[in-house]
């Protein structure tokens, strides 16, 4: 079993105490179950894919160069382009158990912290300006 940050467990635990205390009664429901770890699995998504990301990184750093390592040209563009894959799926995993409401909710909460680029191309002309 995977080693899950403190965090997750405590997060999870919150959620389900928060479910059966919310006076729905699980007495012999059958999908109380389902019910509680539906509760507890989107409390901790984020983290989980976090988790996940960080153990792809984690794989990417211990199984190939480190970046102080010198490379013919040819492997150090191969060295990139593995990071840039590894990267990816880390990207990937962090977001996999995200609904689009928390992406919208993680992009708001970036462009409120000014973490956002403007794009400075050509303005795209409005319908009508010909």
């Amino acid at each position: 079993m995977p080693d899950y940050p403190p965090e997750v467990y405590r997060k999870a635990a919150e959620a389900i105490e928060r479910e059966l205390m919310s006076g729905r009664d699980y007495g012999t429901h059958m999908d109380s179950d389902e019910a509680l770890a539906t509760a507890a699995l989107d409390a901790v998504a984020g983290e989980l894919g976090q988790f996940a990301a960080s153990k792809i990184i984690a794989h990417m750093e211990e199984h190939g160069p480190g970046p102080d390592v010198k490379l013919p040209a040819r492997m150090a563009l191969a060295r990139r382009m593995r990071r840039m894959h590894f990267e990816t799926a880390a990207r990937v995993a962090a977001r996999a158990f995200l609904t689009e409401a928390d992406l919208l909710k993680i992009a708001a909460e970036a462009i409120s912290r000014g973490d956002f680029m403007i794009c400075s191309g050509p303005e795209v002309p409005e319908a009508g300006d010909d």
